[in-house]
C-alpha cells in the first residue's frame, strides 16, 4: 500500500475528520477482463476489489468505485475486516432495536441510508427535515445523552461496590488483627497474689 503523508488525528473509530458519518465497505466483484478475453476469445472475468460509501441522510451521494491505496488508508478498520472475511456493522444502536421508533419510521430512514441511532442524531438538519423528522433527530440526542448519563452511573455504581467489598475485607482483617492484640474481655483477668496472702 502507498505510503500518506496525514497529519490528521483519526477518531476513536480511525476515521479521519470528515468521513466521521461514512458507511463503508469494500466489496469483490467479477469484471471482465478484456485483455485476456481478446487474447484468448473466451470471455474472461478477474476479481476486483470495490468501495461503496454511503452518506447517512443523503441517498442520492453513493460511492461505488475501484478500491485504491487511499481507500485502504481512510478506512482501515474496513479494509482489514475485508481482508479477514469479516463485516463490520453499522456502528451504534441499530434503529430497529430502539423503542422509540416505528417500524415505518425505520424504514424511511434506511431509505436515507440512516440505520442507527447514532447517525440520526448526527445527520444534518436539512436531510432529516425533508422527511419531517426532526423531532425524531432531537428524541435520538435526548436518547443517547440519557445513555450516557446511565453508562456513568453505572461506572459510579461499579465503583461504589468494589469500595464497599474492600472496606469489609479491611474491616474483617482489623477485626482479626484486634482479636489477636486486644485480649478478649470475657476471659477472667488474673491478677498477681501480693506476698501478705
Amino acid at each position: 500500500m502507498a505510503k500518506f503523508n496525514d497529519t490528521q488525528v483519526r477518531n476513536q473509530f480511525g476515521r479521519l475528520p470528515g468521513d466521521e458519518r461514512s458507511v463503508v465497505r469494500f466489496v469483490q466483484e467479477a469484471v471482465e477482463d478484456d485483455a485476456k478475453t481478446a487474447a484468448t476469445g473466451i470471455v474472461s472475468y478477474k476479481d476486483v476489489v470495490f468501495v461503496h460509501i454511503v452518506i447517512p441522510g443523503n441517498k442520492d451521494l453513493v460511492i461505488y468505485d475501484y478500491a485504491t491505496d487511499r481507500h485502504k488508508f481512510r478506512f482501515p478498520r474496513e479494509w482489514e475486516a475485508f481482508e479477514k472475511g469479516q463485516r463490520i456493522d453499522v456502528e451504534g444502536t441499530p434503529l430497529k432495536m430502539w423503542p422509540q421508533i416505528s417500524a415505518g419510521q425505520v424504514r424511511t430512514l434506511a431509505n436515507l441510508n440512516i440505520h442507527s441511532v447514532e447517525q440520526l442524531a448526527e445527520v444534518a438538519d436539512g436531510l432529516i427535515a425533508r422527511v419531517n423528522m426532526a423531532s425524531l433527530k432531537h428524541k435520538a440526542k435526548a436518547w443517547l445523552d440519557a445513555q450516557a448519563g446511565q453508562a456513568s452511573i453505572m461506572k459510579h455504581q461499579s465503583e461504589i461496590e468494589r469500595r464497599d467489598a474492600e472496606i469489609a475485607k479491611m474491616k474483617e482483617q482489623l477485626d482479626r488483627l484486634t482479636q489477636m492484640v486486644v485480649p478478649s474481655f470475657d476471659e477472667p483477668k488474673k491478677t498477681a497474689r501480693t506476698s501478705k496472702e
